[in-house]
């Protein structure tokens, strides 16, 4: 498969990539590996003989474009793993939202477990998301998110849960506010946009960004966003 993706750093055994919407991370039901993420950079980045990589610093789901950090050996997923499973990377998403927000808050809603060994177990995890409106009216917000915690699905799940689903969202979405928002072919509008950090993963650069997306950007052009999305720090 032909990757078709920007590399935005590569350096001792770790890529940081801008996945495209619409790619899955791992093939799966209905996609091959030689189809996925997965594949794409096993075909074209050499991993570390006997590593069964090249393996992902959090995932994005296949709807979600954005940063991802792929380790290709077992060194650099050594230096990395431990900041990033204390928190001490920040992540950072851009997402239109259903509706009006007010400026700045967290979503503190306990999600039920989704990962494959505990689905169905009753488990129940503590979950917080802090998001910051950049832009918005009574129809739609474009709200910066900052993950705290990093369960599956969580800002989709919290959105839903908030009563502001993910504009294209086609599982926990509102296609009927789709279709007035004009919005449905767009895809989901949730963009994992800053990775950053002060000093305590020094294999990779401090600051890290995505370009928001030409969906991103269109919707924005078209409900008068511009400017604040261009300003965005």
């Amino acid at each position: 498969m032909q990757l078709d993706v920007d590399v935005l750093f590569d350096e001792g055994g770790l890529l940081v990539l801008d996945k495209p919407a619409g790619l899955a991370m791992h093939g799966g039901i209905g996609v091959r590996d030689d189809e996925s993420l997965h594949g794409a950079i096993r075909d074209a980045w050499e991993i570390e003989p006997g590593f069964a990589g090249p393996s992902f610093l959090g995932r994005l789901d296949r709807p979600t474009s954005g940063l991802v950090v792929a380790a290709l050996s077992r060194a650099a997923l050594a230096a990395v793993e431990p900041g990033w499973r204390a928190g001490e990377v920040t992540k950072d998403y851009l997402a239109v939202v259903h509706g009006a927000v007010k400026e700045r808050g967290a979503i503190d809603v306990p999600l039920a477990a989704r990962r494959p060994h505990q689905r169905g177990s009753g488990r129940i995890e503590e979950a917080r998301t802090e998001w910051q409106r950049i832009a918005g009216d009574r129809r739609a917000s474009l709200v910066r998110c900052r993950l705290i915690t990093g369960r599956t699905h969580q800002l989709r799940r919290h959105w839903k849960a908030a009563g502001h689903p993910i504009v294209g969202d086609p599982r926990y979405g509102h296609q009927a506010r789709d279709r007035d928002l004009g919005t449905l072919d767009a895809g989901l509008l949730l963009h994992a946009w800053r990775l950053g950090h002060r000093g305590v993963v020094p294999q990779l650069p401090r600051l890290l960004e995505a370009p928001p997306p030409a969906r991103l950007v269109e919707l924005a052009a078209r409900l008068g966003w511009t400017d604040a999305l261009r300003a965005l720090r």
